[in-house]
């Protein structure tokens, strides 16, 4: 029974009661093994909790995201294999989100630079 889906970019969305085993066997993966037989398995021992959507574990060189899940169960989960410059480029979305944060504090010294030059006239 196929419980995955490949997507054009080589990326899978599968279902989180899907067997390691099966998965690595398949898809000619090598998802590492624990005190877990599923996917929904190794993302709940990798964070110690039940996933939501959106939540995220990177594991050896996998990136594994919980696409659906309800509050006792990980329904699907979309694999993506990365490359080592992958996380560098991961990172950058959360520099950029810092940038912004300093554009905004930058914004917000503006009005004191005004205050400066009006004391000067």
């Amino acid at each position: 029974e196929k419980k995955y889906v490949q997507y054009d970019d080589g990326g899978y969305l599968i279902e989180g009661d899907q067997s390691i085993d099966i998965l690595n066997e398949k898809l000619n993966l090598d998802l590492p093994h624990g005190d877990y037989e599923t996917l929904a398995g190794l993302m709940i021992q990798d964070l110690e909790r039940i996933p939501g959507p959106g939540d995220q574990v990177t594991v050896d060189n996998f990136r594994l995201t919980v696409k659906e899940a309800s509050k006792r169960k990980i329904n699907s989960v979309i694999l993506r294999r990365i490359s080592s410059d992958y996380p560098q480029h991961d990172a950058t979305p959360n520099e950029s989100k810092d940038s912004t944060m300093h554009d905004g504090d930058a914004t917000a010294s503006e009005p004191a630079n005004k205050k400066s030059k009006s004391q000067d006239t």
